[in-house]
Parts: structure tokens; sequence; C-alpha cells
């Protein structure tokens, strides 16, 4: 009788606890939390090979990122688990033994000597902070209840791995082995492990930077339990116990951070992204960035990239010489490309069968139109081929070449699928585009050269692994680009560097040495360089041949000189050996010919193209500011403060200010500016 009473008794108290557990989880089922702080995450971009370029705080500026467990070491997770809720895998987010314990231990103390939170809990707890009273530890449990049933207990884990405190500002692990260890927490130390299991328990009283002994006490006692439940074995606790905490944390280094913080400006709604960086590339660019760092002004910048042509991706990225000083991407501002344009007038005139690399020109003093340049050496070479021309950078012989193309058609076809070439404000298409009379950045300019290696085929630059390219299309003739890459590889090396006749290169040095570019490719990669004064000062004397050229030549010789096959093409058009009669030579005279446009006998209003009104402007050495006037009638006649200069094109001044411009033309129609020119 007895018997069956204790039975009776039994079978009631688990059909009451079986009731009383259906109760719990249905009131659980209608108490959502609010998982805000979990959803709300800092930005993290990583190189294709899983290293960190770049990172930004949380929307309330605390460094948190999302963790997958799978992410995390395993023995880590087993720490963890093991510190502070072993029964994580059996439980639905509230463990009744803990707290059967927790609260028979607490009664007998007359205070809070132990608890029962389990990683559900505090995930609760982290995302809805108040008090610690029985009330809220209560609606912790419902809540907790709700998020393991609905949400799984892989969420619970990646969760707490995302929003745990660890002091400073920094929560989760991602952050705290970034700050900490300076390395990801895919692999830890069983010593790191503990300390990250530790700190959480009271994140600013257990921090290493400030009390040391604390830290080691606690990472200590994690070890030991991880110890007694078999986690590690006993020489892996005494070299663990060991082994020196860190002193304090760091901020993580950026290799890439131009490239991430762009990315992150881009997609606001993003916060991981898998980028195309090489690592090993980035290193080797960042090795350059600081050498030119240690040799620079304090106002001289640099700027750089590198693109693979294998897969059209941007392997490594530096939009300055150190991103705690400026975090100005150099590589997306418009600056004067100088003559690094060239070789896509001749690419594209040899595409158009109006020359041909055997052509010969003219390199001598002539007027185009009112528009007298010199080449940058003011020395001229005569009648030479167009191939000499080109890798030579001669002017006279490139604005002939631009001539016989015709400024808007270049235009047109640069600009045609994407804005790559900005004018000033008011400026038509003219032959000044040629020397550098326009804007684009460096990003865009690297872009269009590896259309010369790609034998004419522009592919839009990918900057994440999993991107498809945003658009392809032939720019220019496959021959005429398989041409125009072989002659640059005649391009003088650096001084004092020997010759590569793998690297097809340009340089290109804008007016008054205000910017300094080279770009180029060597095998399987086409990289630029860039110097100059952000503010857009002179940097003189620096060139791109001078100052970006060896860099750029370096560079690429320091990148695996792997070679791409590339199909063999028919010694015909721009690639046979001797030109068409009828392109044996070219002259201005014929190129202007050559040249028909239907707006010919409609009169353009003359203007000063440069310098820009209300512009800046550094006088060279001797005193001169140059004048660049397009339009009217010719001859031109200049005024400055009223007086008539001797030459329309540039005029000299003695002392820094403020200076009117007044350009007439044969007709008397007249431009008008005012600008500021520095001795």
């Amino acid at each position: 009788m007895k018997i069956n009473r204790f039975i009776k008794i039994l079978c009631f108290g688990v059909l009451l606890m079986f009731a009383a557990a259906l109760i719990f989880i249905i009131i659980a089922a209608f108490c959502a939390p609010d998982l805000t702080k979990t959803s709300s995450i800092g930005k993290i971009a990583f190189s294709k090979d899983n290293t960190v370029i770049a990172y930004a705080p949380a929307p309330d500026t605390r460094y948190r990122f999302k963790t997958d467990s799978n992410d995390v070491d395993p023995l880590y997770l087993k720490m963890l688990l093991a510190a502070e809720d072993e029964r994580f895998n059996y439980h639905l987010g509230v463990d009744p033994i803990a707290v059967i314990r927790s609260f028979s231990l607490n009664v007998l103390h007359q205070e809070i000597v132990s608890g029962a939170s389990t990683l559900a809990m505090q995930v609760i707890r982290l995302n809805e902070p108040g008090k610690r009273t029985y009330l809220n530890k209560l609606k912790e449990a419902f809540k907790a209840v709700h998020l393991t049933l609905f949400h799984g207990r892989k969420a619970v884990l990646d969760d707490y791995l995302t929003i745990a405190p660890f002091g400073g500002g920094i929560e989760g692990v991602t952050a705290a082995s970034l700050f900490w260890f300076n390395h990801l927490p895919d692999k830890l130390t069983p010593a790191e492990a503990a300390l990250l299991v530790a700190i959480p328990r009271s994140p600013e009283k257990i921090r290493p930077d400030r009390f040391y002994q604390r830290a080691k006490h606690y990472r200590d006692k994690v070890l030991k339990k991880a110890y007694l439940d078999g986690i590690i074995k006993k020489d892996i606790l005494i070299a663990a116990t060991s082994e020196p905490l860190p002193r304090n944390f760091s901020y993580p280094y950026e290799p890439a951070f131009h490239l991430g913080h762009k990315l992150f400006k881009e997609h606001k709604d993003q916060n991981l992204f898998i980028t195309s960086i090489d690592s090993d590339i980035q290193r080797t660019l960042n090795k350059f960035i600081d050498s030119f760092k240690e040799q620079s002004l304090p106002d001289e910048e640099i700027a750089a990239l590198v693109i693979d042509n294998a897969d059209h991706s941007v392997c490594a990225y530096a939009g300055s010489k150190d991103y705690r000083h400026t975090e100005l991407d150099l590589t997306q501002a418009i600056r004067s490309p100088g003559s690094a344009l060239k070789p896509f007038a001749y690419a594209l005139a040899f595409a158009e069968n109006k020359l041909h690399p055997k052509t010969i020109l003219n390199d001598e003093a002539e007027a185009f139109g009112a528009y007298t340049p010199q080449n940058f050496t003011r020395n001229f070479k005569g009648t030479i081929p167009a191939d000499y021309a080109l890798y030579n950078s001669l002017n006279l012989p490139a604005l002939t070449v631009f001539s016989a193309l015709g400024p808007e058609k270049f235009l047109y076809e640069i600009n045609k699928n994407q804005h790559n070439i900005f004018l000033p404000d008011g400026a038509r298409a003219g032959l000044p585009i040629i020397l550098g009379g326009c804007g684009i950045s460096l990003y865009n300019l690297t872009a269009l050269y590896t259309t010369l290696f790609n034998d004419g085929i522009f592919f839009s630059p990918k900057t994440l692994v999993n991107e498809k390219t945003a658009f392809t299309y032939e720019l220019i003739e496959k021959k005429a680009a398989r041409a125009t890459f072989d002659i640059l590889k005649n391009t003088a090396a650096p001084q004092n560097i020997l010759k590569n006749h793998q690297i097809s290169y340009k340089t290109g040095t804008s007016y008054d040495f205000i910017d300094a570019l080279s770009i180029g490719s060597s095998g399987r990669y086409t990289a630029g360089v860039w110097i100059g004064k952000p503010d857009g000062s002179s940097n003189y004397p620096k060139t791109g041949y001078t100052a970006a050229a060896p860099i750029l030549y370096a560079l690429l010789g320091s990148l695996p000189q792997q070679q791409l096959a590339k199909e063999e093409l028919p010694l015909t058009g721009a690639l046979s050996p001797l030109p068409p009669q009828y392109l044996e030579s070219l002259s201005q005279s014929t190129a202007s010919n050559r040249l028909t446009t239907k707006k010919s006998s409609i009169k353009q209003q003359i203007k000063i193209t440069f310098p820009q009104n209300n512009s800046k402007v550094k006088a060279t050495d001797e005193g001169y500011v140059n004048v660049i006037i397009e339009g009217g009638i010719a001859p031109y006649t200049l005024y400055v403060d009223g007086i008539e200069q001797e030459n329309a094109f540039c005029f000299k001044v003695t002392e820094s200010g403020y200076y009117d411009l007044c350009a007439i033309d044969n007709d008397g129609d007249e431009s008008l500016i005012t600008i500021q020119v520095f001795t």
C-alpha cells in the first residue's frame, strides 16, 4: 500500500513538474527578448586569405564584431562551457540544477555567493541590462528559454561570442582577441583562451592592463577547472599558468585601411567583407609605402594600388602613407595625369588606322592654332617614329596624334562606359587634355592601364571575392592595345635601376610638378603610384620619372613573376613591321586636315582654360605663370592687371598676390579671370 502511494505521489510530482515546465515554456514563448545589441555590430573586412585589413566600431562606438562559433578555437569553447554553462547542451536556457544549487548556497550564507546564469541568460542581460533582482532574474529566465527554443543553441553561443564584454569598449571574442593578442580567435593558446573566458566575469576589474595579478588569478582558475574536467593535461596547465598576460591592448593595424573604409561607406547595410586583397602583396606594397614615409616631406603623400590581371581584382591598396595621419583616400582623388594618358591616344589612333607605330612624326617647334607647347626637356628630336615618340613621352608628336584622332573622339571613347576623365568647369575637349589638362583618379587610371595588358578589354576591378565584374567591354582594338603595351616596354628604367624588359609602363608629371605618377604592368599585375601634396601645391622638383617610377619599378619587380599566357596575334595592322604608305608620316598640318568636324565653321567662345578662375597657382622658379587660351580667333592678346603682355601664353610676376587676367582674340572677344599667385 505504501509503495503504491509513493508511486502515485511520484507520478503526481513528475506530472506537476511537467505541467510547470509546460506553463513556463508557454509563458516563455511570449517573452521574445530584445536583441538590438546583438544585431548592432561593427564592420570588419578580411583579405581573401582571412587576415583583417580594416574595421570600424558599432554605432555605439564599441568594438563589437559578429562572431560565429565555427570560427573560434574549439579549446576556448570547451573552457567557456566548462566554466560558465556546464549543461549548455542539455537545458532549455535555464539550468534547474544550477538554480537549486545557487539558491541553496545563497540561503545558507545569507548572501549571493553563487549564480545560476546560463549563457542564454547572460545574452539576455547584456542586451537588456538592469538591476540584478530575483524578479529580473525570472524575466531573464523566460527570455532565455525563448531564445534557446526559437533561435537554437548555436545562435545563443554565437550571440554570447559577439557581445561578451571585455572592458575598454571591447566586446565579443573577435574584438577581444584582436585587441589583446593581435590575431583572430580561430587559434588561441590555452592561456589566451582561459583569459578570454575569465575577463567577462568582471570586465573592468579583470583587465590585465590594470589589474595584472587579479587577471592572472582568474585566468589560472579557468585553467585549473579545465584541467580538472580533463580538457587540458597537467603539462599544459603548468606551461599555461606560467605564460605572461598581455600588459595592454592596442588597436590592430589595418593593412588596407582605405579600401576597407571605402567599402564600409559603399555598403552601409553590410558588416562583414571578404575582399580581394592578397595579404602578401598588400604587405609588400606597405613596405614600399613605409619606406617612402621615412624619406618624404611632412606634407607629401603617396597613393598606390595593385590589380591582378588574372581575375581583375584589386589585390593591394594604399590611399596614403599612413591612415593614422590622414584618412583621405588619394587613390580616388581627381588629379591631373600629366602625360600618362598619351598611350591611349596612340592606341586609339592605331585602332582607327590613323597611325602606325612606325609612322614618322615631327618633334619640332610647331603651333597648334594659338597653342604652342614644348617638350618637358625643352629639346626637340626632329623626325622620329611614333613608337619612339611614345616611350620617350614627347609632347609635340603626342599633340599631332591627338589632333589626328580628335579630342572629342578620345574623350568619348575613354568615358563612354564610365566617367574616367573630368574636365575643368566649362571647358570643352581640347588638345591640353593629352598633356594633363584634365582630371582622373589614380584608381581609374590604373584600371585603364589593365586594358593595355588585356589586349584592349576593359574589366571593372573587383574588390570583393564574391563580386562579379561590374562590366566588361572592348575599349581598344586588340592589336592596337598589344602594340601599345609592347611599345611601353621600351620606356627607360628609372635611374640606377636595372632595365626589366617585362615591365611596360608610363610616367606622368602635371603642371608645376604638382602630381607625379607612374603606372604599368609586369607579368600578372598592373600597378599605379601617385606622389604629391593633397592641397595641390607644387612638389618641385619631383616628377613621375624621378619619384613615382622607382617605386613602381621596384614594386612590380617584387611581385610574383607569373606570366599570363596571351594568344598569338597576326602581324597585321598595328603589329605589322611597316606602316601602309598613307601612314608613313604624319605632321600637324596633315593631322588637322584629317580631323573633320561639323562645327568647323562655327566660332567657339574664347576662354582661359588654365588657370581656372579664382584658383591658386604657383609661379615657376623663374617667376612665370603659364596660361592656356582656347576658342576665339587667334592671335590672342593677354593683359595682366591691365598691362599688355609680350607673350599671350605666360607672364612673369615678382611677388605673390591676386592678378586679373584678360585674354582678347582677333575679333575683340574677351575672357576674364582672377587668380592668386604664389612665388
